[in-house]
């Protein structure tokens, strides 16, 4: 910083992602704004193929439409979790891919899914194929599979857990970080799974219903719920993403 610099703008604080000044900013809570683009492309892509599929416009194996969701909540920035992503995407060797015990300031289990791209451009570019390729897992997802994710434990089949952890409706917090050794790339996503992932037997997917038919957070958010997602279970008061941004990009 150099003499006469401004420390900051004088302003309101961040309410969404909007409010900041940077195109890559995420408004991250108590009104700060955090530049990621990483992590602001993989928010918005995870919101985006929530939205689709708790607005029924997703298919599976079979070429069946997956129900639409009546209650399905955003996905927002943990940085904890960015943190522990970063430490495994930099540990080569290491592939922390699975369930893991409970994190230290949470009593929710956590999922991680990694994968190695070697065909692109940048981290931008490995994250945008990472979250391509574990989306496509549901499309192994026959008429059996989903019996047992909606009516059974959805996280088990290991083989489809990349996609559940995407898709699962209560989903909230999650981090991914990429790291780059000469023309390859680690990608980490980290996502906070809850406590019933390992105590409860029957788990579903989600609730098959109407689009927002069911309240976000028992009415308690002064946000409501749009596009067939709730605002995060994270952070009520803030939408990671707006309407218009959706609307252009879908």
């Amino acid at each position: 910083m150099q003499n006469g610099d401004k420390v900051y703008e004088i302003g309101f604080p961040c309410e969404t992602d909007e409010d900041c000044a940077l195109e890559d900013d995420i408004c991250v809570g108590l009104g700060l704004c955090y530049t990621n683009k990483l992590m602001k492309t993989a928010i918005r892509k995870h919101n985006k193929h929530r939205s689709e599929l708790a607005l029924g416009k997703v298919k599976n194996k079979m070429d069946n439409h997956f129900p639409t969701a009546g209650e399905m909540y955003e996905m927002t920035i943990s940085l904890e979790y960015e943190a522990m992503a970063l430490r495994s995407a930099q540990d080569w060797q290491k592939d922390p891919t699975g369930m893991s015990g409970t994190f230290y300031k949470y009593t929710n289990d956590t999922w991680a899914s990694r994968i190695v791209i070697d065909d692109a451009t940048d981290e931008v570019d490995a994250m945008e194929k990472a979250m391509k390729i574990w989306w496509k897992n549901r499309k192994l997802v026959d008429d059996e599979d989903m019996k047992v994710l909606f009516e059974e434990h959805c996280y088990s089949n290991r083989d489809l857990n990349p996609f559940v952890v995407m898709a699962k409706w209560s989903n909230s917090l999650m981090g991914c970080a990429v790291d780059k050794r000469k023309k390859k790339y680690n990608v980490v996503c980290y996502y906070e799974v809850g406590r019933s992932a390992s105590y409860f037997e029957k788990l579903p997917l989600y609730v098959p219903g109407k689009p927002c038919e069911r309240r976000c957070h028992n009415n308690k958010s002064s946000r409501y719920c749009s596009k067939g997602l709730c605002p995060s279970y994270a952070a009520p008061g803030i939408r990671v993403w707006s309407d218009d941004w959706y609307d252009a990009n879908l």
